[in-house]
């Protein structure tokens, strides 16, 4: 009899990144972190718990990997998908307008955040759907499409 559980190639695992980002001035600047593994430009993401809510998911994540806490949004700016040891993700991306930054947390040995502008951050991730989020939000931040969400 076949298995009802998709395979490993097949499967897909849901993930939620958050993209912290602040306004200095009139320049926007979001928040990279290293990756753990490969020290590449990320924005900080993971896993869902169960029952998590996938924008307190992306909350949680950019304070144990870049200690940065604020205000998220609960609808998802966009999604991007990519895949990491044969396992195809998809990243749900919220929005978190960071109201502090912390000198220590959880993962500080582990990576490295950095504030940069968005062209500089377009230039630094690799993954080409994050790249594209990353290019859409500085207009519909500074042209106030968006709504935050306390």
């Amino acid at each position: 009899m076949p298995s009802r559980q998709p395979s490993i190639e097949g499967a897909r695992r849901r993930q939620a990144a958050a993209l912290p980002y602040r306004i200095r001035g009139r320049r926007l600047e979001v928040a990279l972190v290293t990756s753990a593994q490969r020290g590449r430009w990320v924005v900080p993401k993971g896993n869902l718990e169960r029952g998590e809510p996938a924008w307190a998911c992306a909350q949680r994540e950019a304070h144990e990997e870049a200690g940065l806490l604020g205000r998220v949004e609960h609808r998802p700016l966009g999604s991007y998908r990519y895949t990491k040891r044969g396992l195809r993700r998809e990243v749900d991306v919220f929005l978190l307008r960071v109201t502090e930054e912390l000198d220590r947390w959880l993962e500080r040995r582990l990576r490295r955040r950095k504030w940069v502008g968005l062209a500089a951050a377009v230039e630094r991730v690799r993954e080409p759907g994050l790249k594209v989020l990353l290019a859409q939000v500085e207009g519909q931040l500074l042209l106030g499409t968006r709504r935050e969400t306390a």
